[in-house]
């Protein structure tokens, strides 16, 4: 007895100087605080109705954004937040954009989760997307894949799917357990936000390598089924203001440019559609990257032009090199002039 009463004050006791001592946790901004934790994505949303940034959004029973029924063909956009439509009500985002756009001819909805990567969407796709049975998807999976942080995400799910995923689920609120999940190099389940530069990791969430592999699979994928694909390669502030030489998003789109060109499918660029607007930067995006509902807009009349013309069912997705990442050994110091040099950015005219 004495024995177990020694063994709970070490615990309570850990506890308490592992709480004091662990720098202070990220809070999840409002907006993103109706996930739950998955066991095979890392995370999901809760069905109900949510705040996200403000505006009420539905969350339907199977973990989606709720969209209107309808007997058109569905159209399924798939990405992270950018494409979830951020803030906005549900005929501003890109999808209920769309199905204006398209005068009802898609049934448009979105299958896009807050900080999903294309790891994460291939996996829905498996356990849930594909029997859905769209005729058409639109892959926008793009910032969350280059973005940095302390371990891949394939890391991150391998232990969250493995023995121990379960009793993690338990033990993350413990300060104690964090710290030694730290020491002993392994991944704690974490929130879903968007990082400041300066709190990045050191690591790709996808690499380039494994992101490429993820969308020749659901090439390959859609091609079996006889699934139309769109690529839409996303914008943000930074793309309409500045002609930048290398971004750490670059290499990404370079590769799904030139795949989407190999397979013959359709891919569309917002940065020149929101260029050739006219309109200021702060009217296309409500912070750095998710769109407003005119971005929205944009974007989804020139998709719609090319839906018009017909699903366009993937060719072979050959394997392809890769192209060259400078960023691969991690994110660049902000203030260093090799960054300056890198980038060779100079701001556009008017914006």
């Amino acid at each position: 007895m004495l024995g177990l009463a020694l063994g709970l004050a070490l615990l309570v006791g850990g506890e308490g100087i592992a709480r004091i001592l662990e720098p202070a946790r990220a809070v999840a901004p409002t907006g993103s605080t109706f996930m739950q934790p998955h066991p095979t994505r890392g995370w999901s949303m809760s069905p109900g109705t949510v705040d996200s940034a403000g505006v009420s959004v539905t969350i339907d029973a199977t973990g989606l954004r709720s969209c209107p029924e309808s007997s058109s063909p569905l159209l399924l956009t798939l990405g992270d937040s950018s494409i979830f439509g951020h803030g906005l009500a549900d005929m501003d985002t890109l999808h209920g954009q769309l199905g204006v756009a398209t005068a009802g001819a898609y049934r448009a909805c979105t299958a896009a989760v807050p900080g999903y990567s294309s790891l994460q969407t291939r996996v829905f796709l498996d356990e849930q997307g594909w029997s859905m049975g769209a005729r058409v998807i639109v892959i926008g999976n793009q910032w969350s894949d280059n973005q940095f942080d302390y371990f891949p995400d394939a890391t991150l799910l391998g232990a969250l799917s493995g023995p121990s995923g379960a009793a993690e689920s338990v033990l993350i609120d413990s300060a104690l357990y964090r710290f030694l999940a730290g020491v002993l190099g392994r991944p704690t389940t974490y929130s879903v936000y968007w990082k400041s530069r300066d709190s990045w990791g050191g690591v790709r969430r996808v690499p380039l390598e494994t992101y490429a592999d993820n969308l020749r699979w659901m090439l390959a994928e859609a091609r079996s089924r006889g699934v139309g694909v769109v690529f839409l390669t996303l914008a943000n502030r930074r793309t309409l203001q500045y002609e930048s030489v290398h971004e750490p998003w670059t290499p990404y789109v370079e590769y799904r440019t030139t795949l989407a060109r190999v397979a013959g499918v359709p891919i569309v660029d917002a940065t020149p559609i929101l260029r050739a607007s006219g309109e200021a930067v702060e009217a296309l995006f409500m912070d750095e990257m998710h769109p407003t509902a005119l971005g929205n807009q944009l974007v989804a009349s020139e998709l719609a032009k090319v839906l018009a013309m017909g699903p366009v069912v993937p060719g072979e997705p050959a394997a392809l090199a890769l192209p060259r990442d400078i960023f691969d050994e991690g994110p660049l110091d902000p203030r260093s002039l090799q960054e300056r040099l890198v980038r060779e950015t100079a701001p556009l005219e008017g914006r």
